[in-house]
């Protein structure tokens, strides 16, 4: 439906995440877009043709507790894609877990925890242990254990002064992790070493 991609604009959605149906036969697999609606505090499920890129609305899942509408929903798919987390950046701050229906691409509520800032970026590690956050606004970068799938912890460490984060993710070892401020050029690098995240800058 060519339509669902003018919806998305007009109604100022600005994160989208395409996962793959994990069934049992791969030339059946469908494969579904979830875009975050930051003003309904709502999450679009879509699927892809792979005939014409047409996409089609599934369904739409609200976002649970959510008080104030934020600027964005950043999301972030767990590694063996059966769990979809997403954050909120207006009040409350929480990461919320929804379980991936692997044959119809909708979502269910799991749980949610709480964020240490308006993370304008997320992304789970490559274990699925760990849940990372930029934040923009507050120059920090940020790190939540995942205790169970689609159940996020309290913040276990932030770091400071990281300018305008927007971005990070794992390397392929999952040893390594990688942010980017802005406007400055320049990377930082993160390593982890018995559950704890340890910064090491680069030069």
């Amino acid at each position: 439906m060519r339509g669902a991609h003018r919806v998305a604009i007009w109604m100022g959605v600005v994160i989208a995440l395409a996962a793959a149906a994990l069934m049992a036969s791969p030339a059946a697999a469908a494969t579904f877009v979830y875009v975050g609606n930051a003003e309904s505090n709502e999450i679009y499920v879509l699927q892809l043709s792979p005939q014409n890129g047409d996409l089609t609305v599934v369904d739409k899942t609200p976002i649970p507790g959510i008080e104030k509408p934020g600027i964005s929903t950043p999301m972030s798919v767990s590694p063996d894609r059966r769990i979809l987390y997403v954050g909120t950046r207006g009040e409350p701050k929480i990461a919320a877990g929804f379980t991936i229906d692997q044959a119809t691409g909708k979502l269910t509520f799991v749980s949610a925890g709480p964020l240490a800032d308006s993370l304008a970026y997320i992304a789970v590690d490559r274990t699925g242990r760990y849940l990372l956050g930029a934040s923009y606004p507050g120059h920090r970068v940020t790190v939540n254990p995942i205790e169970a799938p689609g159940r996020v912890g309290r913040p276990q460490q932030v770091l400071e002064n990281h300018p305008n984060a927007h971005s990070i993710l794992a390397d392929a070892s999952n040893a390594n992790w990688l942010t980017r401020s802005f406007p400055r050029v320049g990377t930082s690098t993160k390593r982890f070493a018995a559950s704890a995240m340890i910064e090491c800058a680069l030069g």
